[in-house]
């Protein structure tokens, strides 16, 4: 069986849309961290997901540091 833990996002998705509505009725938080150019929030983001046994980076335009992975 797997286990969806949490949902973290570089896009904002408002609170009626289909992906919110999936999260919330499977009761999946989620979880916006809105990045820029010169902030990317990477000690952030794998501080949130250390201890992950499994984890799908899904349309995250982003290049994460190999040597942190």
């Amino acid at each position: 069986m797997s286990l969806v833990a949490n949902n973290y996002s570089n896009h904002d998705r408002g609170p009626n849309t289909h992906v919110v509505r999936f999260l919330e009725r499977h009761g999946i938080p989620y979880h916006y961290l809105p990045t820029s150019k010169g902030n990317k929030r990477e000690p952030e983001i794998l501080n949130l997901v250390s201890g992950t046994d499994f984890l799908v980076l899904a349309r995250y335009m982003q290049v994460i540091a190999v040597n942190r992975v």
